[in-house]
C-alpha cells in the first residue's frame, strides 16, 4: 500500500470513529467508569466456577465507616497455637493501623491482626506476644500473608507472598504468663473492638478485599509450607481451618460489605493495568513531560501480551487521538543517532520488545520517535517525526513515586499523599493514602474526602487539558483552613529534588544557585533563605542559649591592608574585613547549602545585627567608611523535619545552631599617638576598640575569635610586626592593636653613617701637624657646616616634636647617648668599686684593721659583689657562676696587689698595669637580660645573656668550651661566666706591654708627650668601638621593647 493510499485510509477511519462517538451517549458525570478490576457481584449463594474464589469487599461503597464488618457465627473454641493466612488487597490505609481481624474475649483481645502503615509493619498479636513483619503492604495490590506463632513455645514462622522475609517475636510490656488463647470471645473482621462487638473507631477500619482467610489451631513450620502445607498455592494437606471466608455462611455480614468472585488467578501480586492512556493530543516531548511530572515511565510493551494490551486500550480513545499517518499513542523509546538502536526514554536501556513495520523501523534524524498504529494497522509500531505528529500519551502504570500535596494548613482534612489508580473519564483517579480522592469530572479536578461529605476542593481551570500536577489554585470548601482559593502544588519530586511550578523536579542543590534549571525558572523564585515570623522585632537582641545569661557574639578581625600610616598627621588607615558571628533562634532558614557564598541573606535590615561603636585609644569616635557587606549563614546543625505546609519547598533549617556571619569591609581612618622619642629606632603602638551602645552590652556579649593580617609586611618606613585582639577590662568590648616598627636602615645610611664619618674626618685633624693649623680649622668648620646641612635635611622630613627625639640627640651630643637597657656594661663593679667596698668593710669593723683578715674581708666582699649575678642565677639552669671556691682567690689578688702597690713595694710597670685594670670590669659579664620585662620574643628562658662590652672586657677563652656546650638550655649568645685568665688576651697584652716599655725608655724625657700621644691614638679606636657597641644595644633593645 502506498504512503497516499494509507493515509487515504486513515482519512475515512478518523471520519467513521468521529460519527460512532457521536452516536454515543455522553457519560454521567457524577458516575464513575467502572473500574478495569471490578468484577460481577454477587451475594455468595449463586453458584460459582470451580477456580473461582469470593472475595470480600470491606467498605464496598468507597465510604470510610465502622459499619463494614463480618462476625463470626460459630463459637470460637480455645487455642495455643494459631496460623493466619489470606490474600489481602488494601484500596486506602488509616492514621492509626488497619485491623483485619480482631478477636475480643471478656477481659481483652487476645488476638488482633493488623497493617501499620507508618512503621512500615504487618502485625500478628497473639496475647501478650507481638510477631512485627517487616514489610511494606502495598496499595491496590493482591498481596498473600502467612504467620504462624505458637503462644507457649514462642516458635513462629513467617511468609509473605510465599518468600521468607524479616521479622521478629516481642514480649509485651506487661510480662504476662504464657497462656493459651481463650474460648468463647467474638471474632470480628474489618474493625478493631475495644469491646465484645464495640468500641470501632474509623481509623482502625480495613478498607480493601479479602480472600482466602484461613485461620488454623496449630504451628505450621518452615518444613511444613514446603512439603505439605502452602497457603499461597491453597495446598491445606488436608488441614481443617477453624475459620475461613470461602464458608460464607460461617458469617454474619454487618453494613457496607459486598461479596464477588474471581478467577484464582486474579490473586496475583502481579496483576493490574500495564498502562495509562491519557486523552490529550500531544507532541511527542509534551507527552514525556506529562508522564514524568506523573511520576510514571512513557509507555514500553515488553511482551507480546503488554503489546496487545496496549493496543487495546489505544483502539477504546482512537476517536480521540488518531493523529496523522495513523499514529495512536507515543510508545516510550527513542532513536539514538549514534548507534542507530532504538532505547527507552527512562534509563536509555536497548528496547527488550520491538515490533516494528518493517518500512519504518530505522532511525533516522527525522523521525527518532515511535508510535503505534491505529485499529487499521494493529500492534505494529512506526519510526514517527517527533514535532510533527500529536497522537495520544501512554504511560507504564509503574509509579516512581506517590504525588505529594504541599499547602495545605496543618488542620486540613485532606490527605498529603496521593497514588495514581484506576481511571474515571478517561483519565486517572488519584487516591489518598487515607480518605481523599481526586479525579476528573468533565468539568474541572474535584479532590474529595470518604470520611467527611462536605470537604471538597475544586480546581481552577485555565486550560481543559491541564493536570492537577504543579502549582495549581483550588477553591476549598469544608476545611478546617480558611476558606477561599489556595496554590497548592501536586510534585511527584523526592526528598532530595525540588518541585518546580509545572511539576517537574531538579535536585535541591540547584536551588538558589544563580542559574535557571526549571523550564519556568521557578527554581530561582523566592530564594530569600530567611524565614521572619510575624511577631519578630529587628530592635531587640536575640535571647540568649538556655546555658547562658547573655548573647555571644563573635568577632574575628582581618586587615587586609594598611592604607595610609601619615607621620605628619598622625593618622592611620587600615582595610579591615570585619566579621561578627552569632545565632538567632527566632529565625528559621531554607536550603542552606555548605558552601557560605550560596547562603547570603536578601534584604538583610530587616533583622538584628550587632552595630558596634568603633574608637581610638583617647576615646574619640574614628571616620568609617563602609566598602561592602554581606550576612549570610553558617551551616551547622541539621535541617528541621520535612514541612509540607509551605507551596515553595524548602529544606528548613532552625536558627539555634546555625549562626549568622555578618561580614563588613571598611575603610578605618583613625588618630594614632605616635611615640617619636626613639625615632627611627622605634615602636609604634596604634589600637582600636569595638564595643556595643551601653543597651546592648547588658545583653550581648563580644567574644574575641582571631586576628588575621594579610597585607604586606613591610611598609614605606615602617612594617607590621604584631596584631592582637584583646578583650577590653573597662568595657564589653574588644581592642584590636597593631605594633609597628621602624624600618631604620634608611636612617643609618643617609643620616647616622654620613654624621659620623663626617666626625671622624673631624677629629682626624688632630693628627695634623701644628704648623698646619689653619688647615685643622677649615676642615672642621667645613665638617661642622655639612653636618648642620644634614641635621636641617633630616628634620624636614619627620615630624615635629617639642621633645627631642633620638636623631636629634645624636646630632646635638653624641658622648651623651644612652640606650634604655634594664643592665649595662658600667652597673657592674670594677676593681675599684670593690677596693674601696673592702676598705668601708673593714672600717666598719670593730676591731682593728690589722686584727680583720684577709679571708673575713674577702667572705665579705664576695655577696655584695655576686648579689646580681645570684638573682639572675636562678633564671638559668645549670647555673652560669662559679662558686666562691673560684672567685674568692682572685678577690684575694687584687687586695693583695692594691696593699703591695699603697706601700710602694712592687714594680712601677706592674704598678701602671694594676692602675689601668682598676677601672675595667671584675671578671664579670656585660649584659643579663630579662625577657619578661623587655618582651624577648623566641626565648624559651625566663632571662638571656649579651655582652657588648669591650674586648678587655669579654670572657675568658677557658670557660668559651663550657658556654658554647649550654648555649641551647639558656638560649641567646650563652651564659657568660667569670673564670681564669683568658691566655690569648693575655698573651696579647703581655706584647703590648713590653711594646710600650721599650717606647718609654726609648722617649725617657719625652714620658709625657709619649702619653698623651698614646691616648690620642686610642681615641679613634675607642669611637669605633663605642659606636659598634651603641648599634648593638639599639638593636637587641628594640627587638624586645614594647612600643
Amino acid at each position: 500500500m502506498s504512503l497516499r493510499e494509507r493515509f487515504l485510509w486513515v482519512i475515512l477511519a478518523t471520519y467513521c470513529l468521529a460519527s460512532h462517538a457521536q452516536e454515543t451517549p455522553a457519560a454521567d458525570p457524577s458516575a464513575a467508569a467502572p473500574s478495569a478490576n471490578d468484577l460481577t457481584k454477587g451475594s455468595g449463594s449463586e453458584a460459582k466456577p470451580a477456580d473461582a474464589v469470593s472475595v470480600v469487599s470491606f467498605q464496598a461503597s468507597r465510604a470510610a465507616s465502622t459499619n463494614s464488618s463480618l462476625v463470626f457465627r460459630p463459637p470460637f473454641p480455645q487455642v495455643s497455637a494459631i496460623t493466619f493466612c489470606a490474600w489481602l488487597r488494601f484500596r486506602h490505609f488509616t492514621p492509626f493501623n488497619d485491623r483485619v481481624a480482631s478477636y475480643f474475649t471478656e477481659w481483652d483481645e487476645d488476638l488482633a491482626i493488623w497493617n501499620d502503615w507508618i512503621n512500615k509493619e504487618f502485625v500478628l498479636n497473639v496475647l501478650d506476644l507481638r510477631l512485627k513483619l517487616n514489610f511494606t503492604v502495598p496499595l491496590y495490590t493482591w498481596t498473600h500473608i502467612f504467620a504462624s506463632v505458637d503462644a507457649l513455645t514462642l516458635e513462629h514462622h513467617f511468609l509473605v507472598n510465599n518468600q521468607d522475609v524479616p521479622g521478629k517475636l516481642v514480649l509485651g510490656s506487661e510480662k504476662k504468663p504464657l497462656r493459651p488463647i481463650a474460648a468463647g470471645g467474638l471474632m470480628v473482621l474489618g474493625q478493631d473492638q475495644d469491646s465484645p462487638g464495640g468500641g470501632y473507631a474509623v481509623t482502625q477500619a480495613f478498607s480493601g478485599d479479602m480472600a482466602e482467610l484461613l485461620l488454623f489451631d496449630k504451628l505450621f513450620t518452615k518444613k511444613d509450607t514446603k512439603e505439605t502445607f502452602n497457603c499461597y498455592e491453597n495446598v491445606l494437606g488436608g488441614e481443617e481451618p477453624l475459620l475461613s471466608t470461602n464458608r460464607l455462611e460461617q458469617w454474619d455480614f454487618v453494613g457496607d460489605v459486598e461479596v464477588f468472585d474471581v478467577p484464582r488467578d486474579h490473586l496475583d501480586p502481579t496483576q493490574k493495568n500495564n498502562f495509562f492512556i491519557l486523552p490529550e493530543r500531544r507532541y511527542f516531548v509534551d507527552s514525556l513531560k506529562l508522564c514524568t511530572i506523573l511520576g510514571l515511565p512513557m509507555a514500553v510493551p515488553k511482551s507480546e501480551s503488554e503489546n496487545e494490551e496496549l493496543f487495546q486500550m489505544a483502539v477504546e480513545v482512537e476517536s480521540i487521538c488518531l493523529s496523522a499517518y495513523s499514529t495512536n499513542v507515543w510508545i516510550g523509546g527513542f532513536g539514538n543517532l549514534t548507534n542507530k538502536q532504538w532505547e527507552r526514554t527512562d534509563n536509555k536501556e536497548p528496547l527488550e520488545y520491538q515490533y516494528f513495520d518493517a518500512s519504518y523501523a530505522l532511525v533516522t534524524e527525522e523521525f527518532q520517535c515511535i508510535s503505534m498504529g491505529s485499529s487499521l494497522y494493529p500492534l505494529f509500531w512506526y519510526s514517527t517525526a517527533c514535532s510533527k505528529q500529536t497522537p495520544c500519551t501512554a504511560c507504564d502504570n509503574n509509579p516512581v513515586n506517590s504525588i505529594k500535596v504541599r499547602g495545605l494548613c496543618k488542620e486540613s482534612h485532606f490527605d498529603r499523599e496521593l497514588h495514581i489508580h484506576d481511571t474515571v473519564n478517561l483519565k486517572p483517579i488519584f487516591h489518598g493514602t487515607y480518605y481523599s480522592k481526586l479525579w476528573w469530572d468533565n468539568t474541572t479536578w474535584v479532590m474529595a474526602s470518604r470520611l467527611l461529605p462536605d470537604l471538597e476542593a475544586r480546581m481552577i481551570i485555565n486550560d481543559p487539558e491541564d493536570y492537577p500536577i504543579g502549582l495549581r489554585q483550588w477553591r476549598i470548601t469544608g476545611d478546617e483552613c480558611p476558606a477561599g482559593e489556595v496554590d497548592l502544588l501536586l510534585t511527584v519530586c523526592g526528598e532530595e529534588s525540588f518541585p518546580c511550578n509545572d511539576g517537574t523536579c531538579v535536585h535541591m542543590s540547584q536551588r538558589c544557585d544563580l542559574r535557571a534549571h526549571c523550564d519556568d525558572g521557578s527554581d530561582e523564585m523566592k530564594c530569600d533563605k530567611v524565614f521572619v515570623g510575624t511577631d519578630y522585632e529587628k530592635t531587640l537582641p536575640p535571647p540568649p542559649p538556655e546555658t547562658e545569661d547573655v548573647l555571644n557574639v563573635t568577632l574575628s578581625v582581618i586587615i587586609t591592608a594598611v592604607r595610609t600610616l601619615n607621620l605628619l598627621d598622625q593618622a592611620v588607615t587600615l582595610d579591615v574585613q570585619l566579621m561578627s558571628q552569632w545565632e538567632d533562634s527566632r529565625l528559621k532558614y531554607a536550603d542552606l547549602q555548605p558552601e557560605q557564598y550560596r547562603n547570603q541573606v536578601q534584604d538583610a535590615d530587616r533583622l538584628w545585627q550587632p552595630e558596634l561603636i568603633t574608637m581610638d585609644d583617647t576615646g574619640s569616635r574614628v571616620d568609617v567608611v563602609t566598602r561592602g557587606s554581606s550576612l549570610v549563614v553558617i551551616r551547622d546543625a541539621p535541617p528541621l523535619p520535612s514541612d509540607d505546609t509551605r507551596v515553595t519547598k524548602a529544606v528548613v533549617f532552625p536558627g539555634l545552631g546555625n549562626p549568622l556571619l555578618l561580614r563588613q569591609e571598611l575603610s578605618i581612618t583613625f588618630q594614632c599617638q605616635f611615640d617619636l622619642r626613639w625615632f627611627p629606632f622605634d615602636n609604634q603602638k596604634c589600637s582600636l576598640s569595638f564595643r556595643l551602645n551601653d543597651v546592648e552590652s547588658k545583653l550581648v556579649s563580644m567574644i574575641a575569635s582571631k586576628t588575621i593580617y594579610l597585607g604586606p609586611e613591610k611598609l614605606p618606613e615602617y612594617k607590621v610586626r604584631r596584631v592582637t585582639l584583646r578583650k577590653l577590662e573597662e568595657s564589653d568590648g574588644q581592642e584590636l592593636t597593631v605594633v609597628f616598627t621602624n624600618l631604620f636602615l634608611y636612617y643609618l645610611a643617609n643620616s647616622y653613617l654620613p654624621s659620623f664619618l663626617l666626625v671622624v674626618i673631624s677629629y682626624s685633624t688632630f693628627y695634623f701637624r701644628l704648623e698646619d693649623f689653619n688647615e685643622r680649622i677649615m676642615v672642621s668648620i667645613t665638617a661642622m657646616l655639612v653636618l648642620v646641612a644634614l641635621f636641617q635635611q633630616t628634620s624636614s622630613t619627620i615630624l615635629k616634636t617639642t621633645y627631642l627625639k633620638l636623631i636629634d640627640v645624636w646630632y646635638m651630643n653624641k658622648d651623651k647617648i644612652k640606650v634604655p637597657l634594664e643592665c649595662s656594661c658600667w652597673h657592674w663593679a670594677t676593681a675599684r668599686n670593690i677596693l674601696r667596698y673592702g676598705i668601708y668593710m673593714s672600717e666598719q669593723s670593730e676591731d682593728d684593721r690589722r686584727n680583720y683578715p684577709v679571708d673575713q674581708l674577702v667572705g665579705d666582699i664576695y655577696p655584695a659583689l655576686t648579689g646580681q649575678w645570684n638573682k639572675a642565677n636562678a633564671l638559668f639552669k645549670p647555673p652560669v657562676l662559679n662558686g666562691k671556691v673560684a672567685i674568692t682567690p682572685k678577690l684575694k689578688v687584687v687586695w693583695h696587689q692594691a696593699v703591695m702597690f699603697s706601700f710602694g713595694k712592687g714594680k712601677l710597670d706592674a704598678k701602671e698595669w694594676f692602675m689601668v685594670k682598676l677601672d675595667e670590669l671584675f671578671y664579670l659579664i656585660c649584659v643579663i637580660t630579662n625577657c619578661g620585662e623587655e618582651g624577648c620574643e623566641g626565648c624559651v628562658n625566663q632571662a638571656h645573656i649579651n655582652c657588648f662590652c669591650s674586648r678587655e672586657k669579654k670572657i675568658p677563652v677557658k670557660e668559651l668550651a663550657y658556654i658554647k656546650g649550654q648555649e641551647e638550655k639558656v638560649g641567646s649568645i650563652g651564659p657568660y661566666q667569670m673564670g681564669g685568665p683568658d691566655l690569648s688576651e693575655h698573651k696579647r697584652r703581655r706584647r703590648q706591654w713590653i711594646g710600650r716599655r721599650w717606647k718609654v725608655r726609648q722617649s725617657k724625657g719625652n714620658g709625657a708627650r709619649w702619653k698623651i700621644l698614646q691616648r690620642e691614638r686610642r681615641q679613634p679606636r675607642r669611637i669605633l668601638r663605642d659606636f659598634w657597641q651603641m648599634v648593638m644595644r639599639i638593636w637587641n633593645w628594640r627587638g624586645g621593647a614594647e612600643d
